[in-house]
C-alpha cells in the first residue's frame, strides 16, 4: 500500500539515563496497604494513643494533662530505691552506648530484657547561661532484672532544626538511678537550650548472664546477614568446590585468585629444524612455539613484548575481542609496529570470554617463521562448567610449514608470484612423531586444537579413539562424538578423549584437506603411561577431498543453549534469530594480476596501506588519510584495483554478512573483535531465498568460518564493539597480497561506556607521531 523508501529505517531514540538511582518500588494508591518489612509493625491506619492516659488522638508528649500539670501521672518520674550502696562513676555517653544492650522505654523490666540508661549528669557545663540540675546518687540492688525505666526529652544545641532524643534512666546490672528533673522554661523565658552529654553508669560487674537474646533483623523470613558474612560464606563455598574441569592443576587454581596476569617476552631470531632442515625461526623467550597465556574470564593480561629482531614486529591475538579497545588488536590498521630494540606492553582484558585461542605475528609474513602460541581462558569457579571432569589439558597447535625462511617467502610474494606448495605439517612445532602426549588409562583429557598454519585446512584424528567436541572458539557446543575433525586455517576446537583402549602407543594423525595433487601427512604419538609397545602398523586413513562430508560435519556443530558461557546465564538466552537485520553485506573474493603482479581482492578492492599511519590512530586524531565506506556492499564485478578499503558500519547495528567464494579452493575468513553466528552455508549462489535454510536457533558463535569451493557462508553479527576491526582471509599469502579490509564500527559518542581512549603507552608513528599527540597520551 505504501511506497517503499530507500532511506534507512527510523531508529528509536537513544536512552537517556536520569540522575539518581532508578526507583524499583511500585507507586501505591492512597488506600493500598503497605507490605510489612523486616516483620515490623506498620503505622499506617493506626490511631495515635497516649501511653499514659490511653486517650486517643495524641501521644504522651502532646497529652493535655501533661501540659497542665507536669507532675501528673502522664509525665511523672517514678523513683526506685535500692538496698545496697555501690558507687557510680561518670563516663562518656558514647562509650556507654557502644557496649549497652538495646534501649527500650515505657515497659516494666523483666528477666528477659536488658534496658540501657542514659542520664543527665551533675557536672555538665552550662550552655547559654543555664546550669543543669544536679543528679542524685542512687543505690543499687543485687536483684538482677528489677529496674525502673524513665523517659525524658533531651534537646540538642546543634543549631536550627535540632532534633529531640529520648533517654532512659535504667542502668546496667540492675543499678537504678534517681534524679531531679530540670525545670522547663516558659515561652517568655530565654529559649536557649541545655545540652546534657555525660552519663552515670554503675561499676557493678557486667558479665552476668541476663538471659537476653536480641531477635535481630529479618529478611524474607530468614535471619539477615551482613555483607561481610555473605563474603565469608561465598569464600567457604568456593574453597569447598573442586575444579578438575576448569582448573586441572594446582597452579591454575591459585591463579583464579588474582585478576591480573603479567608476561614479559623477548622476541629473537633462532635456528630451528622442525622438518629436519635448519632454518631461521622467531622465538619468544627462546621457545618455539611460544609460551602459553593462561587466564580466567575478565582477567587483565599485561604482555610486555621486547622486539630484538632487525625489523618492526607486532603480535595479534586471534579470537580475543578487546572490548572497546581496538588500539591493542596488534594488526597494521590499529597498532603502530614495535621498532627494533623497543618494547610495547599490551594491556588486554579477557572481558566476558572463555575458550581456546592463539596469538601470532601479524607483520612482514613473520607468521611463516613462528612466534605463535596458545591462549586459554578458563571459566570462573563461580560459573557452572558444562564439560565433564578431565585429568589434564593439552595444547595441540597444527599447521602447514615451509623449510625455507620467511624472508624468502616474502620476497616471492613481493615479486608478484604465488607461493609453492608447503613442505610439511607440524604438531606443536615438531615434525613426524615429534610430539608425544602421555595419558593414564581410564582417564579423560582435553585437547585444544588450533590450526595456526598458512594455507590449508587440516584433518585431525587419533587412532582407535573418538573425540567429543565440547567448545569452539569460546562457545560450548552440543557434545557430539567424531572419529576425525576438520580444522580449517585459523580455527580452534576443544575435544575430550578417554584413554579406554589397550595400553600401548597410538598414532595421532594430521593430514591436509582438499589438496588433490598431494596430501600432506604428519603424525604424533598418544602414549599410555603403562605402555611398552611403540606405534606400529599403517597410519589410519582420513578424508581428503570430500567436500560433502566436511559440510555435513560443519552443520552438526551447534551451540549448547542450556550451558553457561562466561556468565552464569545460559548461552541461549540471547535470541539472535528473533532480531531483524538492518543491512546485508556480500563480500566476494577474487584473484587477478594487477600491473603484472598477483593480487587478491574483496569486492574488487585489493587492500594496500595508505602510509605508515594506522587507520585507527588516523581516525582517533582526526587527520583523515582514508575514505570510510569506499568498499561496496556487494561484489561489483570488473577488474581489481588497489585501495585502502574500509567498510563503514554503525555502532549497535545488527547486520548480515555473506561470504561468497567462486573459486575452487576452501577459504577461511576471520573478523577481529567479534564472535558471530554462522547461520548458514551451502553450495551455489546465495539469494534472498537462501535465508529460508538459515539456522536461527542454535548456530555456533565463533570468530573464524570456512567457505567451501563455489559456495557461500552467511553470518549474523551484532556490532556492539566500537572501533576499527580487521576482516581478513586466513590464507596468509592472500591476506598479504590484499585480501583483507577494515570494518569501522563508528559512534559519535565519546563516553567510555562505548569506547576507551587510546592507551597512554601506545606507540605513535606516521602522521600521528607529532610531539603534540604524545602530549595528549600523557
Amino acid at each position: 500500500m505504501w511506497p517503499r523508501s530507500t532511506r534507512p529505517p527510523i531508529e528509536p531514540p537513544e536512552i537517556t539515563l536520569m540522575l539518581g538511582r532508578p526507583g524499583k518500588n511500585k507507586k501505591k494508591a492512597k488506600d493500598e496497604a503497605v507490605k510489612k518489612k523486616f516483620e515490623k509493625a506498620i503505622r499506617k491506619g493506626r490511631k495515635m494513643t497516649c501511653s499514659v492516659r490511653k486517650c486517643i488522638g495524641h501521644n504522651k508528649k502532646g497529652c493535655p494533662t501533661l501540659k497542665k500539670d507536669f507532675s501528673s501521672s502522664c509525665g511523672s518520674q517514678p523513683t526506685v530505691q535500692a538496698k545496697s550502696t555501690d558507687p557510680l562513676s561518670l563516663v562518656d555517653k558514647k562509650a556507654f552506648n557502644s557496649h549497652s544492650a538495646p534501649r527500650y522505654s515505657g515497659r516494666p523490666a523483666n528477666a528477659h530484657s536488658a534496658p540501657t540508661a542514659t542520664e543527665r549528669p551533675a557536672n555538665t557545663a552550662s550552655v547559654g547561661g543555664v546550669k543543669p540540675t544536679a543528679a542524685v546518687m542512687p543505690t543499687t540492688t543485687s536483684a538482677v532484672g528489677v529496674t525502673a525505666t524513665q523517659s525524658t526529652t533531651q534537646q540538642s544545641t546543634s543549631g536550627v532544626g535540632a532534633q529531640k532524643r529520648k533517654t532512659s534512666t535504667a542502668l546496667r546490672s540492675g543499678a537504678n538511678l534517681t534524679y531531679k528533673r530540670p525545670r522547663q522554661k516558659k515561652q517568655s523565658e530565654n529559649t536557649e537550650r541545655v545540652l546534657h552529654s555525660p552519663t552515670l553508669i554503675s561499676l557493678v560487674p557486667t558479665n552476668i548472664d541476663l538471659g537476653f537474646k536480641p531477635n535481630g533483623l529479618r529478611w524474607k523470613g530468614g535471619a539477615a546477614v551482613t555483607q561481610r558474612q555473605l563474603q565469608q560464606q561465598s569464600n567457604k563455598r568456593s574453597k569447598a568446590k573442586s575444579y578438575p574441569t576448569t582448573q586441572p592443576t594446582s597452579s591454575t587454581q591459585a591463579m583464579a585468585e588474582s585478576p591480573s596476569r603479567f608476561f614479559e617476552w623477548n622476541v629473537t631470531y633462532g635456528t630451528i629444524s622442525p622438518l629436519g632442515v635448519p632454518q631461521q625461526g622467531i622465538l619468544i623467550n627462546g621457545q618455539f612455539p611460544g609460551p602459553d597465556i593462561i587466564s580466567f574470564t575478565n582477567d587483565m593480561v599485561f604482555v610486555n613484548v621486547f622486539n630484538n629482531l632487525d625489523e618492526p614486529f607486532l603480535i595479534s591475538w586471534s579470537g580475543v575481542q578487546h572490548r572497546k579497545n581496538s588500539f591493542v588488536d596488534g594488526v597494521w590498521g590499529t597498532t603502530c609496529p614495535i621498532p627494533p630494540g623497543k618494547n610495547l606492553t599490551y594491556t588486554m582484558q579477557m572481558k566476558d570470554q572463555i575458550g581456546s585461542f592463539y596469538y601470532f605475528p601479524s607483520l612482514g609474513f613473520h607468521k611463516a617463521a613462528g612466534g605463535i602460541g596458545s591462549i586459554r581462558i578458563f571459566t570462573r569457579p563461580s560459573v557452572p562448567f558444562p564439560v565433564p571432569a578431565y585429568s589434564d589439558d593439552f595444547i595441540v597447535l597444527i599447521g602447514d610449514w615451509y623449510k625455507c625462511n620467511h624472508t624468502k617467502l616474502r620476497a616471492i610474494l613481493d615479486r608478484g608470484h604465488k607461493l609453492p606448495f608447503p613442505d610439511g605439517i607440524l604438531i606443536n612445532g615438531r615434525g613426524p612423531n615429534g610430539a608425544t602426549f602421555t595419558v593414564d588409562r581410564g582417564n579423560t583429557y582435553r585437547l585444544r586444537i588450533s590450526n595456526v598454519g598458512l594455507e590449508h585446512s587440516l584433518n585431525f584424528r587419533i587412532e582407535g579413539h573418538n573425540m567429543t567436541l565440547v567448545e569452539v572458539e569460546g562457545t560450548h557446543t552440543i557434545q557430539v562424538s567424531y572419529s576425525s575433525l576438520d580444522v580449517h586455517v585459523g580455527q580452534s576446537y576443544s575435544v575430550l578423549i578417554t584413554a579406554d583402549q589397550a595400553p600401548k602407543d597410538y598414532y595421532i594423525v594430521v593430514s591436509s584437506r582438499f589438496t588433490s595433487k598431494k596430501v600432506l601427512t604428519t603424525t604424533g604419538v598418544l602414549h599410555y603411561s603403562n605402555s611398552n609397545s611403540p606405534v606400529s602398523g599403517p597410519i589410519p586413513n582420513g578424508p581428503t577431498i570430500e567436500v560433502g562430508l566436511s559440510l555435513h560435519q560443519a552443520r552438526s556443530i551447534r551451540t549448547n543453549l542450556t550451558a553457561n558461557g562466561p556468565r552464569p546465564n545460559p548461552q541461549g538466552s540471547y535470541h539472535y534469530g528473533m532480531i531483524n537485520t538492518t543491512r546485508t553485506i556480500r563480500l566476494g573474493s577474487s584473484a587477478a594480476q594487477v600491473n603484472g603482479k598477483q593480487r587478491y581482492a574483496v569486492n574488487s578492492l585489493s587492500f594496500v596501506p595508505t602510509d605508515n599511519t594506522p587507520l585507527k590512530l588516523a581516525d582517533y586524531f582526526k587527520i583523515g588519510g582514508f575514505t570510510p565506506g569506499n568498499i561496496p556492499d556487494a561484489p561489483p564485478g570488473g577488474r581489481i584495483h588497489l585501495d585502502t578499503s574500509v567498510l563503514q558500519t554503525d555502532y549497535k547495528a545488527f547486520i548480515e554478512i555473506i561470504f561468497e567464494n567462486k573459486e575452487r579452493i576452501v577459504q577461511s575468513w576471520h573478523i577481529d573483535g567479534y564472535a558471530f553466528w554462522v547461520v548458514g552455508m551451502d553450495g551455489g549462489r546465495w539469494t534472498p531465498a537462501s535465508r529460508n535454510r538459515y539456522n536461527l536457533r542454535d548456530a555456533v558463535s565463533r570468530s573464524t568460518t570456512q567457505v567451501y569451493p563455489r559456495s557461500w557462508t552467511a553470518i549474523y553479527i551484532a556490532l556492539d564493539n566500537a572501533g576499527m576491526w580487521n576482516i581478513r582471509s586466513e590464507f596468509w599469502a592472500r591476506q598479504y597480497l590484499g585480501q583483507q579490509l577494515y570494518m569501522r564500527v563508528y559512534t559519535t559518542s565519546t563516553s567510555l561506556q562505548d569506547e576507551y581512549r587510546i592507551p597512554p603507552n601506545a606507540l605513535l608513528c606516521g602522521k600521528v607521531s607529532d610531539p603534540q599527540n604524545k602530549t595528549v597520551l600523557s
